[in-house]
């Protein structure tokens, strides 16, 4: 389950006590639910982190995208798109889905 690993990763990579962590899931779904664009919250992302934080941002999304173990084209798509608003560029990119992927292979 996404929501599993969503928490994981905000418990053990972030380092957020498991209340934070659930807190801060339970408000971006709530957010989501009434957001209809992403440009705003990336923008705010870009402008309050620098690269190396945006790089771990793509890895950790791509995580779970990785989670069932497959990439539809439709995720493949959105996650070129995150990465170029986020301003990382192809080789960044592409580094942190192999990186992602190993997580994902060594979690097995």
């Amino acid at each position: 389950d996404e929501g599993v690993l969503i928490l994981h990763l905000l418990t053990h990579q972030l380092e957020l006590s498991r209340a934070d962590a659930q807190t801060m899931l339970d408000e971006a779904i709530a957010a989501h639910n009434t957001r209809i664009e992403i440009h705003g919250l990336v923008r705010q992302i870009r402008t309050d982190t620098e690269m190396e934080d945006r790089i771990i941002i793509l890895e950790m999304i791509w995580v779970v995208v990785l989670a069932d173990g497959q990439i539809d084209e439709h995720e493949s798509q959105l996650m070129r798109r995150l990465a170029g608003l986020l301003f990382i560029d192809d080789v960044e990119a592409g580094l942190a889905a192999k990186r992602a992927r190993s997580r994902v292979d060594l979690a097995d």
